[in-house]
């Protein structure tokens, strides 16, 4: 079930994820902050491999995936973001 929010929504991951999923999580800063277990780099094969278990448990598939826009050319900064001044 979605969540609504302000600039955007929480939801279960889906197909069609993954490259997003992908160019997030192929950053080494977030390597070193999680688990010995999480890959990286952390290539479109990992996040198939997530989605597909989140699709198949429904435990995964309550750690929800943020759906939000993203300025062009500037990925770390929201819409919305930029004219309040918070890049």
């Amino acid at each position: 079930m979605p969540l609504a929010l302000s600039r955007g929504s929480l939801r279960p991951w889906r197909r069609g994820d993954e490259p997003s999923l992908v160019r997030y999580a192929n950053n080494r800063n977030i390597w070193r902050n999680l688990r010995d277990r999480f890959p990286h780099p952390y290539t479109a094969a990992d996040a198939d491999a997530w989605i597909t278990k989140a699709e198949a448990d429904d435990h995964v598939a309550r750690v929800l995936a943020e759906e939000a826009q993203v300025v062009p050319d500037r990925p770390h900064v929201r819409v919305g973001d930029e004219e309040a001044g918070k890049e």
